[in-house]
């Protein structure tokens, strides 16, 4: 099929008068023919830290990228002969934990941010096949891992990011910081008890000393039908993440204010209280203090009036979540909305001047209270090729429009 033009095929649905709705757009009255296809981002790294990959998206001729998965491969890792009584196991929640953090950017604007918090708390929107729980052993085999980042494309707010309106020359970047040593991923015990990572107690296959770098494919679609124009608008769910500068002893309470920084309504909160005590421990993000919640009640305000009254955790956890299967035992969410209609979006509520305060149960833990902040920007292209031909030689620019 020749892409360099509009599209010569001219496909339909046999039967017109229903309607269906595009995956690549919203409130469309019929869907269109396409392809589809994963495609491997072309990757880079820094010179100074090969653990900061930039992965370049495809761009032409495609028509939208719809979703993007991040796949590598553990090792085989077995304890030496002679040693006794030491066992391993990779963390928890592995490949979370093997994110520091991330962004996405069009022709250098930012478009979304995460980081390992982010990405724990929305892990039930993920495959949990690919967040072993920590298993003890002393010979773990090789295992291909991968995880469906929630990338802003990938979302209630919007099906795709429009590849159609943009240049094969823009730029469309998601930047990674990792964590792949394997001793940071790596938990090791002796008779029972956690001790230090001692890599002379282990083989590693190939005598790797870290986890390959991820690679990151996109799904993207090719129209096969009519040409169509995209809506030039297009919704960014982002957050804000604010964390506590000090660690505080179980029992104690924690307050955090938000300050000036918030400068958008906000629409949804999670937060929690990572349990730093055994986040070091077991090498990987905890925010409980066992099998339970660390935090007795927390307290809600806005710089005007006060949202959530020192209610209990069971009901900022529990009653109040729709969607059971989304619980994750130690993360609270607040949630501006009456529903979970996806096609519609909830009022955001103003935040400056914000405040909470959290009330944690008596342990010998130590915890640090953050708190993610969810809003949504809209962009516009201001400028954009009009034809696929025009692609090849004129690239897109974008506003914000709020």
């Amino acid at each position: 099929m020749d892409v360099t033009d509009s599209i010569s095929h001219n496909w339909r649905h046999k039967n017109q008068d229903t309607p269906l709705h595009s995956i690549h757009r919203r409130y469309k009255d019929k869907t269109l023919w396409y392809k589809s296809s994963w495609e491997t981002m072309e990757m880079s790294s820094v010179p100074t830290n090969t653990e900061k990959i930039s992965y370049r998206s495809s761009i032409y001729p495609w028509h939208g990228i719809h979703r993007g998965v991040l796949s590598t491969k553990l090792p085989s890792i077995k304890i030496k002969d002679g040693v006794e009584n030491v066992e391993i196991s990779w963390c928890n929640d592995i490949f979370i934990n093997m994110i520091k953090n991330f962004t996405v950017s069009f022709n250098d604007t930012v478009l979304q941010e995460g980081n390992t918090k982010y990405l724990f708390t929305q892990k039930n929107r993920l495959n949990q096949d690919v967040f072993p729980s920590v298993n003890w052993g002393t010979h773990l085999n090789e295992k291909n891992i991968s995880l469906r980042v929630p990338f802003f494309y990938d979302g209630c707010h919007t099906n795709s990011f429009p590849l159609s309106l943009c240049g094969k020359s823009d730029r469309f970047i998601h930047k990674f910081e990792y964590k792949l040593m394997i001793e940071d991923l790596i938990v090791m015990r002796k008779n029972g008890d956690i001790i230090q990572f001692d890599k002379s107690l282990i083989e590693v296959d190939n005598s790797l000393i870290s986890i390959p770098v991820p690679e990151l494919e996109g799904l993207y679609t090719l129209y096969e039908g009519e040409t169509i124009t995209e809506d030039l608008e297009f919704i960014v769910e982002n957050n804000y993440f604010v964390e506590d500068d000090n660690e505080r002893i179980g029992g104690k309470k924690i307050q955090l204010k938000f300050g000036e920084r918030i400068e958008y309504p906000v629409e949804k909160m999670v937060w929690g209280v990572e349990n730093t005590t055994q986040t070091e421990l077991y090498k990987s993000l905890i925010v409980d203090n066992g099998s339970s919640t660390p935090i007795k009640n927390s307290k809600l305000e806005t710089k005007y009036d006060t949202i959530i009254d020192c209610e209990p955790s069971y009901k900022t956890e529990f009653s109040r979540i729709e969607n059971k299967d989304s619980v994750i035992v130690g993360i609270n969410q607040w949630f501006n909305g009456i529903g979970h209609n996806t096609r519609k979006y909830s009022p955001g509520i103003v935040f400056k001047g914000g405040n909470i305060v959290v009330n944690t149960f008596n342990d010998d833990n130590n915890y640090l209270l953050f708190v993610l902040l969810f809003y949504s920007k809209k962009y516009v292209f201001k400028t954009y090729p009009k034809t696929q031909s025009e692609r090849l030689i004129k690239g897109s620019t974008i506003e914000l429009l709020n």
